[in-house]
């Protein structure tokens, strides 16, 4: 492995470091009471740190909770592509997968339920609806 490979693993376990820490806060003090400086403290970073990898709170908000969507996204598709099911069978194993993604990490609902708080975020679940309801039609 070279050295640049080396680098680049670092830098992205540097930023799921940032994000694990981001997660906890957030879920503790909730979007408005989050500061970078108190997500970068309890990332054990300094905040000039935390801003090589994201450049404001929304960002490192929106970014967090796009790996959700990313899982949550997952599983959806693979519920509407299940053609044998009724639309309330859909309805029922998308409310399946959303208590799975819960299962995985409990703090993903707080950050579920903020969802509405930033304007990322209220573009991203927009389009979580719209394939939502693209797939109960199917």
């Amino acid at each position: 492995m070279g050295i640049a490979e080396r680098r680049e693993r670092e830098r992205q376990m540097r930023r799921q470091q940032i994000l694990d820490a981001a997660k906890r806060v957030f879920s503790a003090k909730g979007f408005n009471g989050a500061t970078v400086e108190s997500i970068a403290e309890e990332a054990e970073l300094s905040p000039s740190t935390l801003y090589l990898y994201f450049k404001n709170k929304d960002e490192l908000y929106a970014s967090l909770n796009l790996q959700m969507l990313e899982v949550l996204n997952q599983m959806i598709q693979e519920v509407c592509n299940q053609n044998q099911l009724s639309a309330g069978q859909k309805i029922q194993a998308l409310g399946d997968a959303l208590y799975k993604v819960y299962e995985f990490d409990p703090l993903i609902l707080i950050n579920v339920l903020q969802f509405q708080s930033s304007e990322p975020l209220r573009q991203l679940s927009s389009q979580l609806l719209d394939k939502i309801k693209e797939g109960s039609t199917k």
